[in-house]
């Protein structure tokens, strides 16, 4: 498909489908609730930037509860939970945008680019601690992509279908399990210290973290442009340029998410 092609296409997606649905959303709020989207960035992105400090740490197999304490470990974990359930599934769930993109999934990721994506995504995750936001979406583009072409294969197979409205769902039981994970290992160090014994239970790796940063860095992408599109985020684009890239970051943000999904499962 030609990109000029591909660009109308999305642009139709959003008047045809997408559009009544992010009216229905401005409804939902009353205008001076519009800033938990800020306010949901603004914890997230926290989360985030300790994640990035994870991720710099050496070796795969090294014991993060040495870098962060048990309380700053599940504050990271409840942040990206939180995010999602309060974006993810009670917004775009909600509304019917994640079955839309659901639906058009192969078409709108198959010619996206980093080109295509607003500024904003690359300032939010600037702010989130990633220090070249656009190589790393570049990267995370090629592998939504590649991730998309596979799980083609099994269009027709029950399991693959809503994919992202899936995933979605699924973080917050996956999170759920890693918040009571964190609990308990709580709980043993403190009896560990308390009886006086000579070791510590080891607290998570730090691959253990890698889905995790995927949901994160996706659910950055699926609330900034539901917010610019909504029209709760200023800017600077024309109405084109605004509708192409906000459709086509969220389908980015959500194949992000489903990776990480699949990244916490084989953890």
């Amino acid at each position: 498909m030609k990109k000029s092609k591909w660009r109308k296409l999305v642009k139709d997606i959003y008047i045809e489908e997408i559009s009544p649905k992010l009216r229905e959303l401005r409804h939902h709020f009353h205008p001076m609730e519009r800033g938990h989207y800020h306010y949901e960035l603004q914890r997230l992105s926290g989360a985030m930037r300790s994640l990035s400090l994870i991720e710099s740490s050496r070796g795969q197999d090294s014991d993060v509860s040495q870098i962060f304490t048990a309380d700053h470990l599940r504050s990271i974990v409840q942040n990206v939970k939180n995010a999602n359930n309060n974006i993810n599934l009670a917004e775009l769930k909600h509304s019917g945008i994640v079955d839309v993109i659901d639906e058009y999934r192969e078409e709108i990721i198959s010619e996206m680019e980093v080109d295509d994506l607003p500024q904003e995504d690359f300032a939010a995750l600037a702010d989130a601690g990633s220090p070249r936001p656009r190589a790393e979406l570049r990267l995370r583009i090629h592998v939504i992509k590649e991730w998309s072409s596979r799980i083609q294969r099994y269009r027709n197979d029950s399991d693959f279908r809503n994919v992202f409205s899936r995933s979605i769902e699924e973080v917050d039981e996956r999170l759920e399990r890693r918040l009571a994970y964190l609990k308990e290992l709580d709980s043993e160090r403190e009896n560990a210290i308390e009886n006086q014994l000579p070791t510590k239970p080891e607290g998570p790796r730090r691959k253990w973290f890698k889905g995790l940063g995927s949901i994160g860095r996706g659910t950055i992408l699926t609330a900034v442009d539901t917010a610019l599109l909504a029209g709760w985020w200023s800017m600077d684009f024309s109405n084109d340029t605004k509708i192409v890239g906000g459709v086509t970051s969220i389908a980015a943000g959500l194949g992000d998410i489903a990776i990480g999904v699949g990244e916490l499962r084989n953890e």
